[in-house]
């Protein structure tokens, strides 16, 4: 399909849909997996639970390896493919609003150094609401017996666990808008520095936002304001962790396809008052007359789409062995998602005007970032917090981390450089194509 999206749409386009298509195939066994951790989990110890759940996580954590190391493959072959090889990504369109006198400007300075500001104000808010929801939840299963907005302390701690998703909504929707103006207002020189400064002011706040409630589950509050539950131990944060996790993830896929299903109906209604407008005519809408009806494929938008993949795979990459039901979720919601995409590309927004492309861009990065610190946590979570290898030392437990940690990071290392960064047919058809100039051409 991408292939046939490039024709149409452009090779910016079409890297994003093959993004998905092998973001959705590479989920295929792991989601297949996770099936039956869900039937399994309640007959069967903590001990054996944290045994399935460690042999899960490490299997993720090698599928984010080779799911990486194939799509770099893939989408240097597809570039290729599309007319998008090294000879031409390096032509860079310089932007109509981009004033060369203004760079390095007070005034240029003082507008980059507001953005980041808010970044950091952005930042701060998400560490401390974490923070003071984790407080309030331990002080109401400290007094089980007292009473929070006119509940029994032991239901209104059930209710807060939404607080955390609903301060995620909240702030990503006033983020993402304020973060795209302030940035189209920068003066960039191309649309590629236009674009790769947009993804990491969003991706700063948003990995943040979207990471940092769930991680300091497992990282801090354990040993700050302690775990739910008697005793104090750690599998109630777990218990808490993988319960947050779903609940996040299910209202994560719900608002994203009912975002995409309302601007699909603002679009029919948009088209039909136009229809009901001209009846008095011959009834019909021109190619032209509806194309200037619909909404262009902005900056925004992109980085919208390549966004919902690129949490999701961070989601499974660190926190697959706590809730292995994400990958199932995250398969069945990509099949209809990607539908609905498509129907969107294709009937309720203005053809996309062809642009080069860089492959991925800064995404390919942020990828490979995300699986490296999954590695890490997953790691973490198996050494420390599952206690999987029954270690009684801190001294072993850090050295098991470290094994794990970096023997992981070592062999991706190792298939990086033995696959190197194009296959041995791209190899090939370069060559070919640099001996005869004209079969490239052709």
């Amino acid at each position: 399909m991408p292939d046939n999206v490039s024709e149409y749409f452009g090779a910016h386009v079409a890297a994003f849909f093959h993004l998905y298509n092998a973001f959705t195939r590479w989920l295929v066994v792991p989601a297949l997996v996770s099936i039956i951790f869900p039937f399994v989990r309640p007959h069967i110890s903590h001990e054996k639970a944290h045994w399935f759940d460690s042999s899960f996580g490490g299997m993720m954590c090698l599928w984010s390896t080779f799911f990486l190391a194939s799509l770099k493959h893939q989408m240097n072959a597809k570039l290729l493919k599309w007319g998008m090889g090294d000879t031409v990504s390096r032509v860079k369109n310089v932007r109509k609003n981009f004033k060369d006198e203004l760079r390095g400007s007070c005034s240029e300075n003082l507008r980059n150094l507001l953005h980041w500001t808010l970044v950091i104000l952005f930042l701060s808010e998400t560490v401390f609401f974490s923070r003071y929801i984790a407080l309030w939840r331990r002080d109401l299963f400290d007094n089980p017996d007292g009473m929070t907005f006119g509940m029994q302390n032991t239901d209104a701690g059930k209710y807060f666990k939404y607080l955390v998703t609903a301060n995620i909504k909240i702030v990503d929707a006033v983020w993402t808008p304020l973060c795209i103006y302030l940035t189209k207002h920068e003066n960039h020189r191309t649309e590629m520095d236009l674009k790769s400064a947009m993804i990491l002011k969003l991706f700063a706040v948003k990995s943040v936002l979207f990471y940092y409630p769930f991680i300091r589950s497992i990282f801090i509050q354990p040993h700050v304001e302690g775990c739910p539950g008697p005793g104090n131990h750690i599998s109630g944060c777990l218990d808490a962790l993988r319960a947050d996790l779903q609940l996040f993830f299910i209202t994560q896929v719900i608002s994203v396809g009912a975002g995409l299903m309302v601007q699909l109906a603002m679009m029919y209604w948009t088209v039909r008052k136009e229809l009901q407008r001209k009846k008095s005519d011959d009834g019909k809408l021109s190619y032209v007359e509806v194309q200037a009806m619909l909404a262009d494929y902005g900056e925004e938008a992109e980085v919208s789409d390549y966004l919902q993949v690129v949490l999701n795979f961070g989601f499974l990459s660190m926190f697959g062995c706590v809730a292995p039901s994400m990958c199932i979720l995250c398969f069945l919601s990509n099949l209809p998602m990607k539908r609905l995409l498509a129907y969107r590309f294709s009937f309720s927004q203005k053809r996309v005007v062809p642009i080069i492309t860089h492959g991925l861009g800064s995404w390919n990065f942020i990828l490979n970032g995300l699986a490296y610190f999954g590695v890490s946590l997953t790691a973490y979570i198996v050494v420390f917090a599952y206690d999987s290898f029954d270690a009684n030392h801190f001294h072993t437990q850090l050295l098991l981390f470290l094994a794990i940690e970096r023997g992981v990071a070592a062999l991706k290392l190792v298939l990086d450089l033995f696959l190197g960064d194009k296959s041995l047919a791209q190899q090939r058809i370069e060559e070919v194509n640099e001996d005869d100039p004209r079969l490239f051409l052709c």
